[in-house]
């Protein structure tokens, strides 16, 4: 369990739950397609090791750029 994948894997388990909380502040029936498709981006960490080691890494960066637009789009929902 002390294994780089493994700390790794946990991790994304506290940063889904941290996107999930993120997605449900800005919820609205505006931004709700952007928040399942924001929601199913951690289905694309799949794979063995160094694999899913990248696959994190690309989940990571799509997620970064898919939260920022959503947060733009609940803002201006809001105003």
């Amino acid at each position: 369990g002390r294994a780089h994948v493994r700390r790794r894997e946990r991790s994304l388990i506290e940063e889904h739950a941290q996107t999930i909380g993120a997605i449900l502040a800005g919820l609205s029936a505006e931004t709700f397609d952007e928040a399942v498709r924001i929601a199913g981006l951690a289905d694309r960490v799949r794979g063995f090791e160094d694999l899913k080691v990248r696959r994190a890494g690309e989940y990571r960066a799509a997620l970064k750029q898919a939260l920022a637009g959503y947060k733009n789009m609940a803002t201006a929902g809001t105003g």
